[in-house]
């Protein structure tokens, strides 16, 4: 008995000790695939799945979406670049930079960057068309001066656009009609922080698409203009992979969209995808993986949802899922906790824990803040040496 005793705590370490180095090598072949682990599904931990396609999270507002992305993000961002298009401003990471559009990003919307010229004017038309809900006379309209703006300037831009619609000969008041209907709809993309933000030149898409990047949308008020850049930007990057041939069965970037809604909307079946739609299938196809964030499935396009390689769903309505997935749980949707979703993988239905990301501010940014106010004093008490001198003389 006594022998028993004194082996049986080196049995139970060396059982421990085997325990844990299983559990390393589990967690080195799932990220070694490209797994990130998010969450638990009760005891046990689960890894999400990063492939190129698109993952969407569904949920009402507090329901943790937003949480679910982030984490995401701060998981990915470490072996992969990510870009955030924040459209409530509402994104802190670790490692990110930030950019504000109008203020430290610039983006040329006219620009071509790659292929052919004519099928860059047919997704310019058919860009601002979907946006501004152009009719088919003022798409043929805005065409024209298209045409008329690519065959004489080298570097496009709205502003010089206005002025070729401008001199667009009219041959009726229809055509005046067209004509100012166009402007009105356009006019304020050439004032203020919108003016800024589409110019004539472009920040360096390759820093763009290789860094941990946000974008903050929030300095927009006017959603037309949110979802004109972030279609543009989508535009962009689909023209910069396909430069680069970047055919690829990994991941090599990600880009997370907020109120993907606005992106990809609900749309009937006999109607054509929209410009959305087609960035997201043709992306997949060079690596690339789009998570859209947004409150329903209702609210988005049925292939949105259908054609998704992972879809997680926080507290949202069980009628909305219903109807678009045909999916009924004994523990309903709209009764999910906090934080709390259930995922659909590899045709599996799991619910999820997910982790709770927290932002941590570094100590040595305040450091560098007072550096900063310090050397500003230095600076100050140098430039105004003789004042100092001056009153010291005087006291004496």
């Amino acid at each position: 008995m006594t022998g028993i005793f004194k082996f049986y705590p080196v049995e139970m370490a060396f059982s421990t000790l085997l325990g844990i180095a299983v559990m390393l090598v589990y967690y080195f072949v799932k990220m070694k695939r490209g797994e990130v682990l998010v969450g638990r599904q009760g005891f046990s931990p689960f890894f999400l799945k990063i492939l190129p396609g698109h993952i969407v999270i569904y949920g009402k507002t507090g329901s943790g979406k937003s949480n679910t992305a982030k984490l995401i993000a701060s998981k990915i961002s470490k072996k992969i670049p990510v870009l955030i298009l924040d459209w409530a401003g509402e994104y802190e990471l670790e490692k990110f930079e930030r950019l504000i559009p109008g203020d430290n990003f610039q983006v040329n919307p006219l620009e071509h960057v790659y292929g052919d010229l004519n099928e860059h004017i047919d997704f310019l038309v058919d860009l601002f068309g979907d946006v501004f809900q152009f009719s088919d006379p003022m798409r043929f309209m805005f065409r024209r001066a298209l045409n008329q703006l690519f065959s004489e300037d080298t570097v496009p831009t709205l502003t010089r656009f206005l002025e070729k619609l401008d001199a667009i000969p009219l041959k009726s008041y229809y055509d005046h009609e067209t004509k100012m209907a166009i402007k009105r709809r356009l006019a304020h993309l050439v004032e203020g922080r919108a003016l800024r933000t589409f110019s004539d030149s472009s920040h360096s898409m390759k820093y763009l698409f290789s860094s941990n990047i946000i974008i903050d949308l929030s300095v927009f008020r006017s959603v037309h203009v949110k979802i004109l850049f972030t279609l543009i930007l989508l535009k962009i990057l689909y023209d910069y992979v396909v430069s680069r041939k970047r055919f690829s069965e990994k991941v090599k970037h990600v880009v997370i969209i907020e109120e993907a809604y606005n992106i990809i909307p609900y749309r009937r079946l006999d109607y054509l995808p929209t410009i959305g739609e087609r960035l997201f299938a043709e992306l997949r196809k060079y690596g690339e993986c789009l998570i859209a964030v947004s409150q329903s499935p209702i609210e988005t396009s049925w292939s949105l949802a259908k054609n998704a390689r992972v879809v997680i769903i926080h507290n949202t309505l069980d009628k909305d899922v219903d109807s678009v997935f045909g999916i009924r749980i004994n523990f309903p949707f709209s009764k999910l906790p906090v934080g709390e979703a259930y995922v659909i993988q590899d045709n599996r239905i799991k619910r999820v824990k997910f982790f709770k990301y927290k932002f941590r501010k570094k100590e040595f940014e305040n450091t560098k803040s007072s550096k900063i106010k310090f050397s500003h004093m230095l600076r100050f008490e140098e430039e105004n040496r003789d004042l100092y001198v001056e009153i010291e003389y005087e006291k004496n």
